[in-house]
């Protein structure tokens, strides 16, 4: 571990503050900013070459291992499947997972976005349906942006798969393991 921790877990903790911003602005106004997948992107650097459990190899592995993320996603986004938000974002969370963690991840976020997708479906065919339209925060939330009402705030189900998987991921450990 490097010789100052406490800058070690200030740059950690940039990921969990950054995905929660990005989940909750995304059910907010359906948009994830970019500035949020930038910031975890080079958060990125800094963090692991503080943490002197990775090596050059493992820091170009977790580069890789997002810009993998990002291609796959931008396909998902193709076919209208994904949103372009959702896909820098998870490619940022990919680049903090890197390769040991990220398959895992996914499945966990697949698995939290159908069951979001299908709450939605309910509550958009609800009888309560009404009364969500016709209060504006309640509408943008489960009827989704003006632009599309079908969307889905997908980044909640990103964020919310981050909240579960982190304290069991390799990133997790290395950062506070004792040394």
């Amino acid at each position: 571990m490097t010789e100052d921790p406490a800058l070690l877990y200030a740059l950690f903790l940039i990921l969990p503050f950054s995905v929660f911003f990005a989940g909750a602005h995304d059910l907010l106004t359906y948009e994830i900013p970019n500035v949020v997948s930038i910031l975890l992107i080079i958060a990125f650097l800094p963090y692991a070459l503080l943490n002197q459990s990775l090596t050059g190899y493992d820091i170009a592995a977790h580069y890789a291992v997002g810009f993998g993320v990002l291609l796959f996603s931008f396909i998902l986004f193709a076919c209208r499947i994904f949103g372009g938000g959702d896909a820098k974002i998870l490619s940022a969370i990919a680049v903090w997972l890197g390769p040991y963690d990220i398959v895992s991840y996914i499945v966990i976020v697949a698995i939290i976005g159908g069951a979001l997708a299908v709450a939605l479906i309910a509550m958009r065919a609800s009888i309560c349906a009404y009364l969500f339209y016709r209060t504006p925060v309640l509408k943008n939330i489960f009827f989704g942006a003006a632009k599309n009402i079908n969307a889905t705030p997908y980044a909640v189900a990103i964020a919310a798969g981050v909240f579960f998987f982190l304290p069991q991921s390799r990133i997790y450990e290395l950062t506070f393991s004792v040394s």
